[in-house]
């Protein structure tokens, strides 16, 4: 009886199969596989090849199955959060745009002036974007002077003085000039082109408010009260340091 026993047990230790017969029914030779007493399967490749496929080995099978429809739903999931971010975002035609209007799209990012606004909203609140092709000495604008433009430097540098006493040198990537809109008050300096040549983006905000784009100055005058807190929050820093 016992040996009846052994020979049933070992019987169901592994089951051996042929490709063509693995072929025709794959799955019913695998669920055998889940067998609690099954510990392979032997599928005949060749005369001289056996394919050995355990437990553990299925389980792994399973699991880089599993592994792998996971990263293709993630990869598509990150392609339609992409394209609809995209479309959210750049929810203008891009082709239509001034050479000015697109480069103010590319850098918005570099403006929290614009924080959490789309393209066409950022366009409905600002007017008179160009790009400004300076020499050195050149400047951008004097101390007093009532205009209301911002500036962002696309390359070389600026020095802002004050009087003829240079207070800062700003480089690529910086943004200048915003005070004179937010403060309402004349420019308190001037700033001159330092470098051979420099390439500036300018533009300014629109001075009446359309009903249909209240949301999006309403965001800009939040972007604009947040940079107003960063800038006293600076001063006192300036004013009162740490020990």
């Amino acid at each position: 009886m016992a040996d009846n026993e052994h020979n049933e047990h070992a019987s169901l230790t592994t089951i051996s199969t042929s490709i063509t017969d693995f072929l025709a029914s794959p799955k019913e030779f695998l669920s055998k596989l889940l067998e609690e007493n099954l510990v392979r399967l032997e599928i005949a490749l060749a005369s001289r090849q056996i394919l050995v496929m355990t437990k553990d080995i299925f389980d792994l099978l399973i699991k880089l199955e599993i592994r792998k429809e996971r990263l293709i739903f993630e990869q598509k999931y990150q392609e339609l959060k992409a394209r609809f971010t995209k479309q959210t975002k750049d929810d203008v035609n891009f082709e239509m745009l001034t050479k000015a209007q697109q480069t103010l799209i590319q850098l918005e990012r570099k403006f929290r002036l614009f924080n959490n606004m789309t393209s066409s909203e950022l366009l409905s609140v600002v007017e008179n974007i160009q790009i400004l092709r300076l020499g050195k000495g050149e400047k951008v604008f004097t101390i007093n002077n009532t205009s209301k433009e911002m500036f962002f430097i696309i390359s070389g540098f600026v020095s802002i003085t004050i009087y003829d006493n240079e207070v800062a040198l700003l480089q690529k990537n910086s943004f200048f000039g915003e005070m004179a809109y937010i403060a309402n008050k004349p420019r308190n300096a001037t700033a001159v082109i330092k470098s051979d040549s420099a390439i500036l983006l300018t533009f300014r905000i629109k001075s009446e408010i359309n009903p249909n784009q209240s949301e999006a100055f309403m965001k800009l005058f939040q972007n604009i009260t947040n940079m107003l807190v960063v800038k006293v929050e600076e001063m006192n820093r300036k004013l009162y340091p740490s020990n």
